[in-house]
């Protein structure tokens, strides 16, 4: 799954196994979700995913680069650490904290994030939200083994 932030970054996201990201996976199969998230505690980006999926809540103390559901209807991406009852949905590895402060716009305001299966619906859906050029480049990851293993069920 890949995050796209302001059409100017995708980020491969490493699912967790839960009927939480596999219920996102099946919403994103019907296209991308695109939402708007703002800074909460100093420690991430967080806003509401306009639908609501399962929860599978349990003790977490987030790292940066957690991606987590919170009351099954907004989706928080982590640049610092916190503790709460949360469901996992993955993790964006190999940024340090400061990159992701800087990817995430931390302090900065609002963001639109777009959440997308493939590279081209990440970079399509994000150019379509902001009405910006679809040529425009993308520093893509690659997918994950269990994304693949998902959609191949």
């Amino acid at each position: 799954m890949y995050i796209t932030i302001d059409n100017e970054q995708s980020l491969a996201l490493h699912l967790v196994d839960n009927s939480s990201s596999r219920a996102l996976v099946e919403a994103l199969k019907q296209g991308a979700i695109t939402y708007e998230a703002h800074d909460y505690g100093n420690c991430e980006k967080v806003g509401p995913l306009g639908r609501t999926f399962p929860t599978n809540d349990e003790p977490v103390t987030t790292e940066p680069g957690d991606v987590i559901l919170y009351r099954g209807s907004n989706l928080c991406l982590y640049y610092d650490t916190n503790t709460w009852d949360f469901t996992r949905i993955g993790r964006i590895e190999g940024h340090t904290q400061a990159s992701l402060k800087r990817a995430f716009k931390a302090g900065q305001g609002n963001i639109s994030v777009t959440l997308s299966l493939t590279a081209a619906a990440a970079k399509a859906a994000a150019a379509a939200a902001l009405d910006v050029s679809r040529d425009s480049a993308v520093d893509l990851g690659d997918v994950n083994t269990i994304l693949e293993h998902i959609l191949s069920e």
